[in-house]
């Protein structure tokens, strides 16, 4: 794909935001979930209607999420792996011109 690159540690497409933004997009990201997970246990809960989730529901959110990211780096190097064999299969068999 042109313009592409890809490393073992991450794929990063044509599209992909700039590399040097990432920081910022991660860190309102957290900051969001930060603010969500703490309203429901601030005084303002009450207020707003919330009423807290039991913790087994964050123990749940935090095992799910590391089982996801465990399984995606799995198929992910899985993926390149087999991406890397066929580049060194076609560099040692190059294919010959029909003459």
């Amino acid at each position: 794909m042109p313009g592409a690159r890809h490393s073992a540690s991450r794929i990063q497409v044509a599209n992909s935001p700039d590399p040097g933004q990432t920081g910022v997009w991660a860190t309102s990201c957290l900051a969001a979930v930060a603010i969500g997970t703490y309203l429901p246990f601030s005084p303002l809960a009450k207020m707003l209607g919330f009423t807290a989730l039991p913790l087994s529901y964050f123990a749940f959110v935090a095992v799910a999420t590391a089982l996801y990211l465990l399984l995606v780096q799995a198929a992910k190097q899985f993926l390149l792996r087999g991406t890397a064999q066929n580049h060194a299969a076609k560099q040692e068999n190059p294919p010959v011109a029909a003459t």
